[in-house]
């Protein structure tokens, strides 16, 4: 069956912005399209949470999450994906009987033939974008210091577990008893009352419930091992899921056959260069599903899961040569072991 797309990718964070540009582009050392129809959704601005964060590589390397996500953004759009922003996607279906993936907006049903859900542990990253908003990291000590700084005298406490949000109510106002603090549970039922001011809107949130106090603290620590995106997406009956996490193997495919998944949304332990290591994985093997041959030399896709049929035609002989070239150069000892292995 004719599909809109080859591979639609679900989540536009640094795991959906990398999975398309591998299976649009390849890795860095292809020099070919792979010639797939790579479609990236996502239900607001591209780059997800960690556009508003510093991102640390190492002790000695750190970067701006803007500067990534700009990096990787300028990548997807010189291969060639089709980018779809600001479209939240509903639910993700597999129909056997057509053998394609439905993959439905509010007014559309896009088909594909593979998808890859991308969406993350944080069910609207543009809520950050507020100044009465506050992603509460760390500990309570410091979440205490983000909210005098703001001069805050009520808080509204909002998170994913309602145990984790109450624990935190009590440990900050322990510390300081002259702030006022109530707790609010997000609703990912509650679409139509999502609170809703330009792109800052949360699940469950209404507007005069905001209001009411002088700013809010998102629990981001429960949202690191409770997730609350996969709730905000119909999920195929095969694909399964744990505290809101969908369960992969090692190259992020579910129990469904044509549905994967990578990034935060599909590990508990999260990060950037979790999302990005598992985005790769993920993306490498859909798209050795639509192509298994190796299409330029020396590496193909996939240095540690080759794509050819057999030793002879895969690249590691090639190396081979290259090393032993290096080694004896152009003599009569290279091409008297080059013959012995020809026979």
């Amino acid at each position: 069956m004719k599909t809109d797309f080859d591979v639609i990718v679900v989540g536009g964070g640094p795991a959906g912005l990398y999975a398309s540009t591998v299976l649009q582009k390849g890795i860095p050392t292809q020099n070919k399209s792979e010639k797939l129809r790579v479609a990236l959704f996502d239900q607001g601005n591209l780059g997800g949470l960690a556009k508003f964060g510093y991102i640390t590589f190492s002790k000695r390397w750190s970067f701006s999450g803007s500067k990534i996500i700009s990096a990787l953004y300028k990548e997807i759009v010189e291969a060639g994906v089709n980018i779809h922003d600001n479209t939240p996607i509903t639910s993700v279906k597999y129909d056997e009987i057509s053998d394609v993936v439905n993959v439905s907006s509010n007014d559309k049903v896009y088909t594909s033939k593979y998808v890859i859900i991308t969406s993350g542990i944080f069910p609207n990253p543009e809520a950050m974008l507020h100044k009465n908003i506050l992603l509460g990291l760390h500990t309570p000590e410091k979440m205490l210091n983000d909210i005098k700084r703001k001069d805050w005298k009520s808080v509204l406490i909002y998170g994913s577990d309602n145990n984790a949000i109450n624990k935190l109510k009590q440990n900050l106002a322990s510390l300081d008893k002259s702030i006022e603090y109530g707790t609010k549970l997000q609703n990912l039922h509650l679409e139509s009352n999502y609170w809703e001011q330009g792109k800052h809107k949360l699940p469950g949130i209404y507007k005069s419930t905001f209001e009411k106090w002088d700013g809010m603290l998102i629990d981001y620590n429960a949202y690191k091992v409770i997730n609350g995106t996969t709730s905000l997406i119909e999920l195929d009956n095969a694909v399964k899921t744990e505290q809101g996490y969908i369960l992969t193997n090692h190259f992020g495919k579910t129990n469904c056959e044509r549905i994967y998944a990578a990034g935060n949304v599909a590990n508990v332990i999260s990060g950037v260069l979790i999302a990005l290591s598992s985005a790769l994985t993920a993306a490498l093997t859909v798209g050795r599903l639509f192509n298994d041959r190796v299409i330029s030399e020396p590496t193909g896709r996939f240095p540690w899961f080759p794509r050819e049929f057999s030793w002879e035609e895969s690249w590691l002989p090639y190396l081979e040569d290259q090393e032993e070239l290096t080694s004896f150069g152009n003599s009569g000892e290279y091409k008297k072991r080059k013959a012995s292995k020809l026979k």
